[in-house]
């Protein structure tokens, strides 16, 4: 890095730097290539370079095709909003682009001042350090420290990552993927975050792919498969108030909601689809992702398939460590739990969902039902979990979901 002129003194802004240095490294994504950050040195990355599209529906449904037997309702198209990126990663699985840290320390320019902004923006300091226009394939990053970012890392879609021993400090999301296939997260430390890694099917998810007849919707990416996350440390941002927790709540889940989920679309498009309750469902379980440590999202019911979660700990959170839609092959090997259910991440202010720090997405319940949030689920395997506290069990369902169906899904299990 500092061959091309990086001053790494936590001050000069080094974006174009870091920049010149990956292009000239992989021949601007035609060739595999590396870069080294020098022990001890200080990055700051400050500049947004490049944006990438937050939705790629063109508001059409399918013109030939029926939603449940009847014509499919079609959705005005929406003007995407631009997500902007300062570093841009151009890997691809045949050409791999490796970051070696060396234990130096990237600074970006979020804080937790603008962490309690009433409302976020698409506009700096609301913005991705690493990212790409396009999916990235095939990313290592290694033995780095990674702080004041908005979002560590968004892309379209995410396959083959790897990335070990890195510490995350001060940010918003650590990752923000539309997908993640093969991924691998290893001796991941996040620390006064307000989001973990979130995985989700809405990038190009509102005009889904049709069977012939009509009756098969499958959305394009592979949302969450095969991830892996072994050994991440998740610490929720706290706040000096539980005015101020309720703040950087509604304004990171309106954030996400604006420019991403689009709460009642969803309903709208699984309605057409003869999957009202599913709508209901996962608007019910997708609402937010404040204090979320791992999420997957399928909109359509499409299986999130062969993830698996290893000694994970959270800690001073008040949203489901983990929450997933159509889970399907999973393995839960260790949850630790410290002060995790509760308002601000503290027991003294009460469990979330109470009336002194009501939940937006579950008003039937004034306690978290379960560690980790699942609908539909099939072949899940948990074992070491934590519950209790300011959580009722480890596992749960929406509360929408009826007892019996409850009872048949945990009894299949």
């Amino acid at each position: 890095m500092d061959d091309f002129g990086c001053a790494g003194d936590g001050v000069t802004d080094d974006t174009q730097c870091f920049n010149t240095a990956i292009n000239y490294a992989t021949a601007n994504g035609a060739r595999a290539g590396a870069i080294t950050l020098t022990q001890g040195k200080v990055y700051f990355v400050g500049t947004i370079t490049g944006y990438m599209q937050t939705a790629w529906d063109d508001g059409t449904a399918p013109s030939t095709d029926t939603c449940g037997g009847v014509a499919c309702t079609n959705i005005a198209p929406e003007t995407p909003g631009y997500l902007g990126y300062a570093i841009r990663i151009p890997s691809s699985q045949s050409t791999p682009l490796t970051i070696y840290g060396n234990g130096a320390t990237i600074l970006s320019s979020y804080t937790q001042a603008a962490g309690l902004t009433a409302t976020y923006s698409l506009n700096a300091p609301f913005f991705a350090v690493f990212g790409s226009e396009q999916g990235i394939s095939s990313w290592n990053l290694y033995d780095v420290n990674i702080g004041r970012a908005f979002i560590v890392a968004a892309a379209r879609g995410a396959a083959y990552w790897r990335w070990d021993r890195v510490t995350i400090n001060t940010v918003g999301v650590a990752v923000m993927l539309g997908s993640s296939q093969y991924d691998s997260f290893r001796d991941l430390n996040i620390q006064n975050a307000t989001a973990g890694i979130i995985v989700g099917g809405w990038w190009g998810a509102r005009a889904p792919w049709t069977s012939a007849n009509g009756n098969v919707f499958l959305n394009q990416f592979n949302l969450g498969d095969a991830t892996s996350l072994d050994g991440v440390v998740f610490y929720g941002a706290n706040w000096g108030t539980l005015s101020q927790s309720q703040t950087a709540q509604n304004a990171l889940d309106t954030w996400f909601n604006t420019n991403f989920f689009h709460v009642g679309d969803n309903q709208t498009r699984l309605t057409d689809q003869g999957k009202a309750s599913l709508g209901a469902v996962t608007d019910s379980m997708w609402r937010g992702i404040y204090h979320v440590m791992f999420a997957t999202y399928s909109r359509y019911g499409r299986a999130v398939l062969g993830v698996s979660v290893h000694n994970a700990n959270v800690k001073g959170t008040q949203n489901y460590p983990i929450v997933a839609t159509g889970a399907n092959s999973w393995v839960i090997d260790g949850l630790g739990l410290e002060e995790v259910g509760y308002c601000n991440g503290s027991a003294a202010n009460g469990t979330f969902g109470s009336t002194s720090c009501p939940s937006p997405y579950d008003s039937a319940n004034n306690i978290l039902p379960g560690s980790v949030l699942m609908y539909p689920v099939e072949n899940i395997v948990l074992r070491g979990v934590s519950g209790g506290g300011g959580i009722l069990d480890a596992i749960a369902e929406p509360p929408q979901i009826s007892a019996s169906q409850q009872l048949f899904d945990f009894g299949r299990r």
